[in-house]
């Protein structure tokens, strides 16, 4: 049963020194420099689709809030 252990414990450490290998490789190469239009994606696509949101939501609210209005003052 302890050899068993073993050759696990022995691969395990195998595993570990292959992932510090790729982790040493990655922080090596440079990092890609973004773009204006990767930097204009992340942050101008959010803020118009937030922004049609609000107004939908303000669209919305007027439409029930005129609905409310007209069917009590029948």
């Amino acid at each position: 049963m302890d050899d068993v252990r073993q050759r696990r414990h022995v691969a395990d450490e195998a595993k570990e020194a292959d992932l510090a290998d790729e982790d040493k490789k990655r922080l090596d190469r440079p990092c890609k420099e973004e773009t204006l239009w990767d930097i204009s994606l992340e942050v101008f696509l959010p803020f118009i689709v937030a922004g049609l949101g609000m107004a939908t939501t303000g669209i919305t609210l007027n439409h029930v809030k005129v609905s409310a209005i007209m069917s009590f003052g029948s």
